[in-house]
């Protein structure tokens, strides 16, 4: 009886101990959840009070836009005076038609008290008649452009590098002239990586012409060649064929370098 006693005491000392250990753990655990309940409290709250401040600077900037713009909409018929040259009438959405562009954000409405004027308030355009108005064609075709029918490229034969710096200046060069990359090698060909965000290539080691388009073709590129086997580099005609082993400089359209083995390449023969 006495060691069946002496165990019951042990055993009984033994429980409490857990149940003591028990509770402390308990305890701080349940303290550590609060803790962290009392973080994510004030995390909502800060995170309410942002979201409340960037409303009310939303509508601080909505009201704002609205007394720049006054009564301006797209609809507006603005007049311009071309460099003297010409004057012209056309819709505010015209010239706003390519979106992100310095030219929309020019006239957009916002900055009209800042746009220069003529003696008699027309909005003057310095750039000259015969690169300015191809411009404004194209910007109007673009508005009412489809699937079926896209806007005709401006063609301004005798000041070509004149209209591309004010296409470039006004920032809508890239959408009247969008750059595409294509492989024009047959096989394989859905092995080859492009990247026309960053220009990147990589043809895991498969023979593949790779090329710029556009639809006036590339004025001027550049490229930085890394692990390639005997790169032709160069120009093509839209009438250039590519087949199994062909590049650039192997027919009569296409015409190319050749650093590795110190030549020119066209149609097939290397000088």
């Amino acid at each position: 009886d006495e060691v069946q006693q002496a165990i019951d005491a042990e055993m009984q000392r033994y429980n409490e101990h857990l149940k003591t250990q028990s509770e402390a753990l308990f305890a701080a655990q349940q303290a550590k959840l609060q803790a962290q309940i009392h973080l994510l409290e004030l995390r909502e709250k800060e995170l309410k009070s942002q979201t409340a401040q960037l409303q009310t600077q939303k509508e601080e900037l909505d009201v704002e836009n609205q007394r720049m713009m006054g009564t301006r909409s797209p609809s507006d018929v603005l007049h311009i005076n071309v460099a003297g040259q010409q004057r012209c009438q056309t819709l505010r959405s015209t010239l706003c038609a390519v979106d992100g562009s310095l030219l929309a954000l020019q006239f957009n409405g916002r900055w009209d008290n800042n746009l220069a004027r003529d003696a008699e308030g027309l909005i003057f355009i310095d750039y000259p008649e015969r690169i300015f108005m191809p411009l404004l064609e194209w910007l109007r075709q673009r508005v009412h452009e489809t699937s079926k029918k896209e806007a005709l490229v401006p063609t301004v034969s005798d000041s070509w590098h004149a209209f591309v710096s004010m296409a470039r200046h006004y920032g809508v060069l890239e959408a009247m002239y969008p750059v595409s990359m294509k492989v024009y090698s047959p096989i394989q060909s859905s092995q080859v990586r492009l990247q026309l965000e960053n220009g990147h290539v990589n043809t895991y080691g498969i023979w593949a012409t790779v090329g710029l388009y556009s639809k006036p073709g590339c004025e001027e590129y550049s490229i930085v060649v890394g692990a390639m086997e005997n790169p032709q580099v160069g120009w093509a005609s839209a009438k250039a064929t590519f087949h199994e082993r062909d590049g650039t400089g192997d027919d009569a359209e296409s015409w190319a370098i050749d650093g590795q083995r110190h030549g020119y390449w066209h149609d097939g023969c290397m000088t």
